[in-house]
């Protein structure tokens, strides 16, 4: 169907770095068959070869200028594409000219320098943020991921938050709403609410002695501690987010936890590699069964990027599964979890805060498992909602941050 014309943004940090790197090009050299040319585009970025389908595949004139999406078809490129000549223009602009046969040549076409190196770094499956590793102190640390609620809603300061958010997995954020309403509004600064079976806003509201008022059948909904995990374990796509703001507090007890889950599966990596190996490879059973739920799921601990790096965390205790028995569950199994929930229980790792009426953290449930301390007296109640990974990470790169 018809597409709605893309927002206009304002220019990011990244679109700047990306026009520097591309006013670095130094040299363009014709391969000597024509097939090609190689580029010095300096920096980070350094000789780059691109070929004759390449160049015709990513030119912004194979692109429909309303859509955005590609009006010139990779597959329909003329098999014997091959350049007859490339020189930078006055202005800057690489301009090549085509020759072939087998089909119409596209004619001469001007590459923007700025398009053609964000092209090249954007393709690169290698390119991706380096997490900051944290642990106890965290948010006494000078670069604390701890913000006003009020600069996550000005424009001029979302992206702070939104890099301390790429960067250590989790925001604490001062003087949030502690009405869902406004709560809402607040996180759509990130993105919209994630729905779930548990609604959109949602409310965890425990008071001891009321264990299980809320009709809901989780232990988020009880007083008693929490040891960390992750949430969504038993959904095919786990929650990007977890929000999580204090509306009341206990009167003793009830601390929130946090643990940087990629520092530690780094720190297991390297002191029991075959562990670490093990749950990237051996799917898991997780579920999550309600009156009117059947929910399960077949997944390994840690999934891995293509390029080698840790992309997600998915660890819960409470829903692991049915395992068969065997000598296979006591010989190998039982020991390679127990090192896994060492590993992610180190108290290097972890970091605690007693969330006070009106304060919020953000976490990336991908990365940080959380949990809680058991609680007394009074309630306890937060308000929160989860985001999805792919909002998340378009508000990233609408800022350029990703």
């Amino acid at each position: 169907g018809a597409r709605a014309p893309p927002p206009s943004f304002p220019r990011s940090a990244m679109a700047s770095a990306a026009r520097a790197v591309s006013r670095a090009l130094r040299a363009v050299a014709l391969r000597p068959d024509g097939r090609g040319l190689s580029v010095d585009l300096g920096g980070t970025l350094g000789a780059v070869h691109l070929s004759a389908a390449w160049l015709a595949d990513h030119a912004a004139a194979s692109c429909n200028p309303y859509s955005k999406q590609r009006d010139v078809l990779a597959s329909e490129l003329p098999p014997g594409l091959w350049l007859r000549g490339a020189a930078l223009a006055e202005d800057g602009t690489l301009v090549v000219d085509w020759a072939g046969e087998g089909g119409e040549k596209p004619p001469a076409t001007a590459f923007a320098l700025e398009d053609l190196s964000r092209a090249v770094a954007r393709a690169d499956p290698g390119r991706r943020p380096r997490h900051r590793a944290w642990g106890q102190g965290l948010f006494a640390r000078k670069d604390a991921p701890r913000f006003p609620a009020s600069d996550l809603a000005d424009d001029a300061r979302l992206p702070a938050c939104l890099e301390a958010l790429r960067d250590f997995g989790v925001l604490l954020l001062d003087g949030a709403p502690t009405n869902t309403a406004a709560l809402r509004t607040l996180t759509e600064r990130i993105g919209p609410p994630q729905r779930t079976y548990y609604g959109e806003m949602w409310s965890t509201r425990a008071a001891p002695g009321k264990e299980g008022s809320a009709g809901t059948q989780d232990t988020a909904y009880l007083a008693v501690g929490i040891k960390p995990h992750t949430d969504g374990t038993y959904f095919r796509d786990p929650p990007g987010l977890q929000v999580l703001c204090c509306v009341s507090q206990a009167n003793e007890g009830g601390e929130t936890l946090l643990v940087d889950g990629h520092a530690a599966a780094a720190a297991l990596t390297r002191s029991a590699p075959a562990t670490a190996r093990f749950f990237a490879t051996t799917p898991l059973p997780w579920f999550s069964y309600d009156d009117q739920i059947r929910l399960t799921q077949r997944e390994p601990v840690l999934r891995l990027h293509p390029c080698g790096d840790l992309e997600q965390i998915r660890f819960n205790q409470y829903d692991r599964g049915d395992l068969p028995p065997g000598p296979w569950y006591d010989e190998t199994f039982l020991p390679h979890w127990r090192a896994l929930v060492a590993a992610l229980h180190a108290p290097e790792h972890a970091e605690r805060v007693r969330l006070e009426p009106g304060q919020c953290v953000v976490v990336d449930n991908h990365r940080v498992l959380h949990g809680r301390t058991g609680f007394r007296g009074g309630v306890r109640e937060m308000i929160g909602c989860y985001i999805s990974r792919d909002d998340l990470e378009s508000r990233l790169r609408l800022h350029g941050l990703l």
